[in-house]
């Protein structure tokens, strides 16, 4: 009988140590930068501490709250309801690095990211439908950012001075005033077909852009949407344009080569005014 108990007494050691093993691997597993791991499945889990802020009593809207974590996961859902919005003013000026938005969110509030100068990673999903004003302002380490073809309002300096920039991808119908206003080291732009409007200021001091394409969807270049974009050798407006604002090249020099749809000044001038060429020195190119 003793020898039985002995026995029973050494499986259950035997036992606990297999589980803490198991549990110390388990925490092996786990991202330091996010305290919630990841589910059994692989999921990431929801970052603990963030703040959810009710919205007619049916939805989410969501921000930092006491979180601390660089990594942030937001998840679809809060207590049965949807997470619809980065709330404005969210995670301004917080030190995350990366967040990962889920396909619930159609909203990213104004001055959400403002000033996340530690964010390097982004991926805006294709249900987001609004960026609001300074969205992501001053977010000097973001690298590259797709604009998803979901967007159908993106409101001013949404990217302004971001300058770690240096690509992005427009899929989406429009494109915000002073949109990347000062993203200095921007050197590549792909706009797909389907924006119809150059906002103004668009692409403003952005001196190191090297190459555009204007897709012959474009019906207006608004006022500076170029303005001092010394790096540019060429750019070519499309005849789809009939509305160039003013400045819309100003401080282009004569290295520099604008090629329009016309045959002459004038006929520029008499279809867009000839303020669209305001301080402008490039050499022009006629290209009926």
């Amino acid at each position: 009988m003793k020898n039985i108990i002995k026995f029973l007494g050494i499986l259950m050691l035997i036992t606990l140590i297999v589980i803490n093993l198991s549990s110390c691997n388990d925490n092996d597993d786990l991202d330091p930068s996010n305290p919630n791991g990841h589910s059994p499945t692989g999921e990431l889990l929801p970052t603990e501490g963030l703040q959810y802020w009710l919205i007619d009593g049916s939805a989410y809207s969501v921000s930092i709250g006491t979180a601390t974590a660089t990594q942030i996961v937001i998840p679809a859902s809060h207590n049965g309801f949807p997470v619809v919005a980065v709330t404005s003013g969210g995670f301004m000026n917080s030190n995350i690095n990366k967040i990962t938005i889920p396909d619930s969110v159609t909203t990213i509030g104004s001055n959400a990211f403002h000033g996340c100068i530690s964010l390097t990673n982004v991926t805006i999903p294709n249900s987001v439908t609004t960026i609001g004003t300074n969205a992501f302002y001053g977010c000097i380490s973001l690298t590259n950012v797709t604009i998803p073809n979901s967007v159908t309002l993106i409101q001013r300096y949404a990217f302004a001075s971001c300058t770690g920039l240096t690509s992005v991808t427009i899929l989406s119908s429009v494109i915000g005033d002073d949109m990347f206003y000062f993203c200095n080291n921007l050197v590549n732009v792909v706009i797909s077909y389907g924006v119809t409007s150059i906002g103004s200021g668009t692409f403003a001091n952005c001196t190191s852009l090297t190459s555009i394409t204007i897709p012959n969807s474009v019906t207006s270049i608004n006022i500076q949407a170029f303005i001092s974009c010394t790096g540019l050798t060429s750019i070519t407006i499309p005849k789809s344009v009939t509305l160039v604002g003013v400045q819309s090249f100003g401080y282009w020099t004569s290295n520099q080569t604008i090629i329009i749809p016309y045959a002459s000044l004038s006929a520029a001038d008499a279809a867009w005014g000839a303020s669209w060429r305001n301080n402008c020195n490039a050499t022009i190119v006629f290209q009926p």
